[in-house]
């Protein structure tokens, strides 16, 4: 099961939702959620760009992030106005995956995005499963905890080391 911020590759992309074949065949897109309908499963993906001069004239529509994505191609930058759900099926694997901090960034700014009349049932139901993703990260609370007992080890080793310069030992 693919989880959110895992890099795919697609046979076909959607583009501003208009209904016709993206000229790539196979175009890298960033996962926001996977769901099973009557034993179909569906997967919700923003496109990849590296249309970074784009990204910047036009924020709302865009995440820009700080470092390439794949490869030496400057594929940097995720369309957000261009989310859509495809069936299972046309996706495939890179085994790349952003990190949480960059996840939580695009989940914030889809939940902010102000999307057009034709797109709002879309989004709408785009925005109730992110929120329902959040709410069931925040419940398992999984990474949550992992993250927390590291920053205590973090601070524990650092007091413990604080105290033994004091002390005059080394390490």
């Amino acid at each position: 099961m693919l989880k959110s911020g895992d890099i795919v590759v697609q046979d076909y992309t959607m583009v501003n939702n208009k209904n016709y074949k993206d000229n790539k065949e196979c175009r890298l897109s960033v996962v926001l959620f996977e769901q099973t309908i009557d034993d179909e499963s569906f997967v919700c993906t923003c496109p990849v760009t590296s249309g970074t001069e784009t990204a910047m004239k036009q924020k709302d529509r865009y995440y820009s992030s700080p470092y390439l994505i794949f490869g030496e191609k400057k594929y940097s930058c995720i369309k957000l106005n261009s989310a859509h759900v495809y069936p299972r099926k046309i996706i495939h694997e890179t085994g790349i995956s952003l990190d949480r901090i960059h996840i939580e960034r695009i989940i914030e700014k889809i939940m902010n995005y102000a999307e057009t009349d034709e797109q709002e049932e879309l989004y709408n139901m785009i925005k109730n499963n992110l929120l329902n993703f959040k709410r069931e990260s925040l419940l398992s609370g999984g990474e949550v905890k992992i993250e927390k007992e590291r920053k205590r080890k973090n601070r524990q080793l650092r007091k413990q080391r604080r105290q033994n310069a004091k002390r005059g030992i080394d390490n």
